[in-house]
């Protein structure tokens, strides 16, 4: 399995997206690793079996840690038409990234940045999908939330949601839905009323290695962000009634059996 992989933008020729793997069920003297610290390297320049030299630019830190459970990160500013290979690093603690800690896991397959002509190639091959997002207030089944939907020109095997995400500085979720196929959705819950939040989508084809086994995956562009904000929670009971698709005929205790100890405005969310 390839813990770490690499693939162009088709909007920035002389960028890469990098994406790594779980690796936090692994172990280095026993401390399971919590972070990561990825490297960029000229292939050229990089040794084939270490020991490897400073790197060109690298991702992760004690102030902008990237989990260990995965995560996906842009290398910006790259030469055109250079071929580039990314280490995979882990750290078992915070403290970790000084000194000798970081243990060697990893490195990407070559990738080159492409030519404009490659660019037009990939974006059909790998498109980004297109995701729309829809508001919803609390009812009696389930929290404030909103629902993502996306659509693809082809099926994929997974998707990653991302909400108010962001690399650098580290901030927001991103989730993966391994349901695939060419279109979907997924909630994000227990939102506060009248925030807004940013979602995007991308999809993620199996990169297979050659015995057939998963090597991770090629990941599409991000679908252009969109912004939702959350639903006003309603003051008015037969509404919130309405909403929750009961007509409260007789009354509420028969609805809640536990309603002895719920206010009327945590019922509501107000």
């Amino acid at each position: 399995m390839a813990y770490i992989t690499a693939i162009v933008l088709p909007a920035t020729p002389t960028a890469l997206q990098v994406n790594t793997e779980d690796i936090g069920y692994l172990s280095s003297a026993g401390e399971s690793y919590e972070y990561v610290r990825v490297d960029e390297y000229q292939t050229s320049q990089l040794p084939a079996d270490g020991p490897f030299p400073p790197p060109e630019q690298s991702q992760g830190s004690p102030t902008q840690p990237l989990s260990a459970a995965g995560s996906t990160i842009t290398f910006q500013n790259l030469k055109a038409g250079t071929s580039y290979t990314f280490l995979l690093w882990g750290v078992a603690s915070i403290d970790g990234y000084g000194g000798n800690y970081p243990v060697y896991i990893d490195k990407s397959d070559p990738v080159t940045t492409p030519t404009q002509a490659a660019v037009s190639t990939y974006d059909q091959d790998v498109p980004a999908p297109v995701c729309t997002g829809a508001a919803f207030p609390q009812t009696l089944q389930d929290s404030n939330r909103i629902v993502i939907s996306w659509t693809s020109s082809r099926a994929y095997d997974m998707y990653a949601i991302t909400c108010d995400y962001s690399v650098n500085p580290a901030s927001g979720a991103r989730v993966e839905d391994s349901n695939g196929g060419s279109s979907g959705n997924f909630t994000f819950r227990q939102l506060q009323p009248g925030s807004v939040h940013s979602f995007s989508v991308q999809g993620g084809a199996d990169r297979l290695d050659f015995l057939g086994g998963s090597a991770g995956h090629y990941w599409s562009a991000f679908s252009p962000l969109v912004n939702v904000q959350a639903a006003a929670n309603t003051r008015r009971l037969r509404i919130f009634l309405q909403n929750s698709g009961v007509n409260g005929a007789d009354g509420l205790r028969p609805l809640l059996p536990n309603s002895k100890a719920i206010s009327l405005r945590n019922l509501l969310g107000v």
